[in-house]
């Protein structure tokens, strides 16, 4: 559609009123009413591909092919703009239905993939450009690792967009995120949880609260690690007695959840809260010796479990930093 006779640019409405005039038109005005000019240099350097277009390929086509085609062409190019402009338009109702999150800052993956290719390709342009992704970073390749990320099959995954952003897939969603730093802070191989007191864990991102109480928190959490705060209620007696840490996951850790028969692994029950792998490391996980004691957000082993409502008990809280 080339150039369009109005368009916004940084937040300004830009109008090009002489778009439309052949190129010779104000040099006539001018030389008619006896005024100078000056012409910029590079518009006549063979340097630039414009000027080869225009000086060397526009005048073989007119003489070979067609004496109309630059009439031809401009009009070619006001219907693909109005074209450009309906697909555009139906282009953001479309990608409307697919935002989620606070600001419709994510997309919803099952959503954008029912969405035909050609609206699909201006729908991530039109999210990537309002996420604030520069320009230069919103071409077609982009765009293509945005679709590769849609038909990933895993729970979770991510893909590169340069200048230190990626988009990441979580299950149903989609966000764009930045990359981890080189040096990123690495979990550390335990933390004593302070009973009673506050554990800050800033490489896990949380704090956690411990306090003397009594009985067991009565809200039902909503999966390992999905939603915190999370809060938990250990007996009291042994809780005194037992030095606990918190800690990172490792392989083979298994649990022998409250409530439920045997032990389950740690790594099925991730997959089942749905939480993403990029964020598996960052739950701290409650640990005595080799035993798990906690995963937060989801349940206790059954051997901490407090004995009654009004029993004594250690209650712990966690939440992320800042919440």
């Amino acid at each position: 559609g080339g150039m369009a006779p109005a368009a916004g640019v940084a937040g300004l409405r830009l109008l090009r009123p002489m778009l439309g005039l052949d190129r010779e038109a104000p040099r006539d005005f001018l030389r008619a009413a006896g005024i100078a000019w000056r012409e910029d240099a590079s518009n006549r350097s063979p340097r630039f591909r414009r000027n080869r277009v225009r000086r060397e390929i526009l005048p073989l086509i007119e003489r070979r092919l067609n004496p109309s085609a630059v009439e031809a062409l401009a009009r070619t190019a006001d219907l693909l703009r109005e074209e450009d402009a309906w697909m555009d338009e139906a282009a953001r109702r479309r990608l409307a239905g697919c935002r989620t999150g606070t600001g419709g800052r994510r997309l919803d993956a099952d959503r954008l993939r029912r969405v035909p290719i050609p609206l699909r390709r201006r729908a991530w342009r039109l999210w990537l450009q309002a996420a604030g992704v520069p320009a230069g970073r919103i071409d077609a390749a982009a765009v293509a690792r945005g679709d590769a990320l849609l038909e990933r099959r895993d729970g979770s995954a991510w893909m590169p967009l340069g200048g230190g952003l990626r988009l990441e897939r979580r299950y149903a969603e989609i966000r764009l995120a930045r990359m981890p730093a080189p040096g990123a802070r690495r979990a550390p191989a335990r933390v004593p949880l302070a009973a009673p007191g506050v554990t800050e864990l800033p490489a896990f991102g949380c704090r956690a609260r411990a306090d003397w109480a009594r009985g067991f928190p009565t809200a039902a959490d909503a999966g390992a690690g999905c939603r915190l705060p999370a809060a938990c209620a250990l007996d009291r007696r042994r809780a005194a007695a037992a030095t606990l840490f918190f800690r990172a996951r490792k392989p083979g850790d298994r649990i022998a959840p409250l409530g439920l028969r045997g032990r389950r692994k740690l790594q099925d029950i991730l997959v089942d809260a749905r939480l993403p792998r990029a964020e598996r490391d960052r739950l701290p996980i409650l640990v005595c010796g080799r035993e798990i004691v906690w995963v937060p957000g989801y349940r206790i082993a059954r051997a901490w479990a407090v004995a009654g409502p009004d029993a004594p008990a250690l209650r712990i809280r966690i939440e992320r930093n800042g919440g």
